[in-house]
């Protein structure tokens, strides 16, 4: 019996294929088990341009002495137009129906892609790689004739008992006679990495819970969906809520393009979470990872050109200066454009943007720049509209392809249930994790009750619930220079502090905006105060979506009134 990947038949319920399911129990059946047959597979590979292409086989069959076989299918009837190259559908009534992708031109193009991304990897060497095509028609008996193909690269009907015999002949046909190279063990071992590889993605900062050591996170059955269509689609928009794995997905998608020999840029807006992801990539030399800005003045430094003075961007707190405001948002994307348009062999075949609320419109065309083909390069968008806390509408590319990611995997179910309080959106995400602890809200009206309620509740979490400062980040609403609680900095014996790395009795600080993007075990929201409700609902969803299992809130009463936090069960007022 073949081993077979996956090794249950999955039906795609928008493009059922009769000839697939069928051919797929053939295969497992009648194939001995030196065979390997992998179903419904995705790839992209540079094309002679240096252009990405993608490939894609309805089966890819692996003989460690035969070679590897790309085999289309095609459901019931099929017509050929020798005059005009089409093939069409024929029904029942032996009535010529929709226009079909031509099998033959498929099955020569899908070889060159998937031999060229073989050759790419740094496991192949020198290898020679023995590959083929054929296309199965296993509904009629097809006249190979009609289309000019050799018969031994068809099967029909009349194959379906005896397809071992049929997919030796097959691989024979394809064999050099000159270069009679087996694709061996080992050969079979480096196409089924690629073809059938883990479904287990690194997380981008889970991994420093002590309590949870060498965690993996599995994404859901939806997200497995998501990244396997990307590998057929190379435009899309996606969207997901806070938690959903917009960022496991995008570093997950980085890393399968670096691995196929690509050159892949991954930019957000925030320098924190751009840090985070360059940790992560540390492993793929050919994936770069920037916040937006700092691509613009990379390249704009490249080109030779200036922009003035070096400014703080993209993580910002508090409102900028006219000045800076116009550096970042008009001439850093400008020299970007200039500078995109001189370094040529410094783009990319693949662009991936996270936290795509927060780009500006203006924006989008200089990083389609950055692509080695602007038209057909794989781009795609990560974002959540509901977490625009820098830009003030909106602003996406044309891009019609779009897929939404509707569970939430990062938080614990009474966290989730908090934030979905100000959450705005059509579908709303799922959570399916325990419950876990609710919110623990403390309300203040002065500032020495702001002081009260944030040490009681910090020495709840860290002294009472022995939660390791390490894994406990303090966000909040003002910026350094407006925060009172910075500016005091230790509470009880336990201090601040702005290190990514804190020490002994030490608890990051920093703000809801620059930690945007990112995540702790436990988060407390500080400096909650009135402001505009939609700004303020905004802020709150995005900063109560970074905890994972434990959240705590001190607002200013007026802030707590407008996000109804006082008739919250755990809220109590100080």
């Amino acid at each position: 019996m073949a081993h077979m990947y996956p090794e249950e038949y999955h039906e795609d319920p928008d493009s059922p294929s009769p000839a697939e399911r069928k051919l797929f129990a053939a295969f497992r059946t009648q194939l001995s088990d030196r065979w390997t047959v992998f179903h419904a597979r995705s790839w992209n590979a540079l094309n002679d341009r240096g252009a990405a292409r993608d490939g894609e086989a309805d089966f890819v069959l692996a003989h460690p002495e035969l070679g590897i076989l790309i085999l289309e299918a095609k459901s019931g009837g099929v017509a050929y137009d020798g005059k005009s190259g089409e093939w069409h559908a024929v029904g029942l009534g032996g009535h010529a129906g929709k226009k079909i992708g031509n099998p033959v031109r498929q099955g020569g193009r899908n070889r060159g892609t998937l031999l060229r991304l073989l050759k790419s990897l740094p496991a192949s060497g020198d290898r020679r790689w023995p590959i083929g095509w054929a296309v199965a028609f296993p509904d009629v008996n097809f006249d190979r004739a009609v289309a000019g193909l050799p018969d031994v690269l068809v099967l029909d009907r009349r194959d379906m008992n005896s397809l071992e015999g049929w997919a030796e002949a097959a691989m024979g046909y394809w064999r050099d006679p000159g270069h009679p190279e087996l694709l061996g063990d080992d050969g079979l071992a480096i196409l089924t990495a690629l073809l059938a590889g883990s479904h287990m993605v690194e997380p981008v900062t889970g991994a420093q819970l002590d309590e949870i050591e060498a965690e993996l996170i599995t994404l859901t059955d939806r997200q497995y969906q998501v990244l396997d269509s990307l590998q057929e689609t190379p435009r899309a928009l996606i969207c997901g809520c806070a938690g959903s794995g917009k960022t496991l997905l995008a570093v997950e998608k980085c890393r399968r393009l670096a691995a196929q020999g690509h050159r892949v840029l991954y930019v957000c807006f925030n320098i924190l979470l751009a840090e985070h992801v360059r940790e992560s990539l540390a492993a793929s030399p050919t994936a770069t990872a920037l916040h937006f800005h700092a691509l613009c003045e990379d390249w704009q430094q490249r080109a030779g050109g200036s922009v003035g003075a070096a400014a703080s961007v993209g993580a910002r707190g508090s409102a900028p200066s006219e000045r800076s405001e116009s550096r970042w948002d008009k001439d850093l994307p400008k020299a970007l454009e200039t500078a995109a348009r001189k370094l040529k062999d410094e783009r990319f075949d693949a662009v991936i943007v996270d936290e795509g609320q927060d780009f500006r419109a203006h924006w989008w065309k200089p990083l389609e720049l950055t692509l080695k083909d602007r038209q057909n390069g794989t781009f795609y968008v990560f974002y959540d509209d509901n977490q625009n806390l820098f830009n003030g509408e909106l602003s996406l590319p044309a891009i019609p392809t779009r897929y939404s990611l509707p569970e939430n995997c990062r938080n614990l179910r009474r966290i989730h249930e908090h934030a979905m309080q100000f959450y705005k959106g059509k579908l709303k995400p799922a959570c399916r994790a325990r419950a876990g602890k609710a919110p623990t809200v403390r309300l203040y009206d002065t500032e020495e009750q702001l002081f009260t309620a944030f040490a009681t509740l910090l020495h709840t979490f860290v002294r009472d619930e022995q939660i390791p400062t390490r894994d406990l980040v303090v966000l909040s609403y003002r910026s350094p220079e407006k925060s009172v609680l910075w500016r005091r900095r230790t509470f009880g014996g336990i201090s601040l502090t702005d290190s990514a790395d804190p020490g002994r009795n030490e608890v990051r600080w920093t703000t809801i905006h620059k930690f945007k993007g990112l995540d702790r075990h436990a988060v407390i929201l500080t400096e909650l105060e009135a402001n505009e409700p939609e700004v303020l609902r905004r802020i709150a969803y995005v900063g109560a979506s970074r905890a994972k299992t434990r959240l705590g809130i001190v607002a200013k009463r007026s802030a707590a009134t407008i996000l109804g936090l006082e008739r919250a069960g755990a809220a109590t007022a100080q």
